[in-house]
Formats: C-alpha cells, sequence, structure tokens
C-alpha cells in the first residue's frame, strides 16, 4: 500500500500544476484544490479511516491545520 501511496504522489508532482496554497500542507505541494481533495479522500479511503482520524474536527468547524493527532504526524513520516 505505501508504494502505491508513493508511486501515486509522485505521478501527481509530476503533472507540474500551478495550486493554491493551503495551510500547513508539506508534501502535497503543487496541486490544485480538487487534486489536493480527491487525493485526500484516496488516502482517506485506503487506509479505511474518516478524516477525523488524522485531523481535528471541532463542533462547527474542521482545523486541517492542526498538527495535534499524532496520526498526522505518523502519516507524514
Amino acid at each position: 500500500m505505501e508504494r502505491l501511496f508513493v508511486a501515486f504522489t509522485v505521478a501527481i508532482f509530476a503533472t507540474g500544476l500551478a495550486a493554491q496554497e493551503l495551510k500547513n500542507v508539506h508534501l502535497l505541494k503543487g496541486l490544485t484544490p480538487t487534486q489536493f481533495q480527491r487525493t485526500m479522500n484516496m488516502i482517506r479511503s485506503s487506509v479505511r479511516v474518516h478524516c477525523h482520524f488524522c485531523h481535528v474536527a471541532g463542533e462547527k468547524e474542521w482545523d486541517f491545520a492542526s498538527d495535534e493527532k499524532p496520526q498526522k504526524k505518523r502519516a507524514r513520516r
């Protein structure tokens, strides 16, 4: 599964599309917002968890930029 993720990420980076910068994004830079969202959805479904597994869900909105959860730190490694 890790090889699939790496291959998929490399393929996306190879497109070289300019993108709007998202807050606290370390690895998936250079994607359009649509590409970024689709990539995150692919990762979520591949590891069979919901977004709140790595991201902080508040009562009214998400804090996607937060590095509070150790799962997000692990995913980056």
